[in-house]
């Protein structure tokens, strides 16, 4: 009987181990997963790096003075999204812009009538507060004359800011973005 106890003694140990090993193994996956970087996310192409974010336009997903970190590169091996943020970069700014990615290629747009609000996929296109973006005539000409068949082309991008106005510095008045105008994706979580 001694024996037993011992045995059981010393396996009652080595489960112990095991099972908080485990344990721990375990929390620290879920931490990993609720706070930590996206599963699936190709990061040998990526530099993180810390950014504060300037300006209003992105207010209130994103306020002036706020730290973000920007994964630059990200898009040189991960694929571009829908709803994603974006770091921007144009040849004629010396600045970077932080914009979120509102369409893709094939992604099909239409402007109601006489309301000058975007449809994305037959969705009125808003903003994280809910609110509809509005296009003024010359917006809506920027993005309806690239359009083929009414759909965004393949390797463009419609890139809008939280700005619900039609004077926002973003697809409204530059078009189109192209992949190399995305230097990397925004993490502010």
């Amino acid at each position: 009987m001694q024996i037993f106890k011992k045995v059981t003694g010393k396996f009652g140990r080595y489960f112990l181990i095991i099972f908080g090993a485990a344990l721990v193994a375990a929390a620290g996956f879920f931490l990993w997963q609720k706070y930590g970087w996206e599963r699936g996310v190709d990061f040998s192409c990526v530099k993180i790096e810390e950014h504060n974010i300037a300006g209003a336009s992105m207010d209130p997903l994103l306020v002036d003075g706020q730290r973000v970190k920007g994964l630059v590169g990200y898009y040189d091996c991960n694929p571009i999204e829908r709803d994603q943020i974006a770091v921007l970069a144009f040849q004629t700014r010396e600045e970077l812009f932080v914009k979120r990615i509102a369409g893709i290629g094939g992604d099909k747009l239409e402007f109601t009538d006489g309301e000058g609000q975007l449809k994305i996929n037959g969705e009125i296109a808003k903003n994280s507060s809910g609110e509809p973006y509005l296009f003024s005539e010359a917006s809506q000409r920027i993005i309806t004359i690239p359009l083929k068949d009414g759909r965004i082309q393949e390797g463009r991008y419609l890139i809008l800011s939280e700005e619900k106005g039609p004077n926002s510095f973003d697809s409204r008045q530059f078009g189109f973005a192209e992949k190399e105008h995305l230097k990397g994706r925004v993490i502010f979580k």
